[in-house]
């Protein structure tokens, strides 16, 4: 919604901020947490469902 993406490549927040306007897409978000470990929130949707994962970077 603010299209604050968190730590990502300026590839990245662009591919987001293309995206975020379709009627499907992906976007991704990238954060690192105080124990110095990321933690990766990407959501996708469609027409048809829309979901959201959170995941360390090794479960990535």
């Amino acid at each position: 919604m603010n299209n604050q993406w968190g730590e990502l490549s300026p590839e990245d927040i662009q591919a987001n901020n293309d995206e975020i306007n379709e009627v499907a897409g992906h976007v991704l978000g990238k954060y690192n947490l105080p124990t110095g470990e990321d933690i990766y929130i990407e959501t996708s949707w469609s027409d048809v469902e829309r979901y959201t994962v959170i995941m360390f970077r090794d479960e990535r």
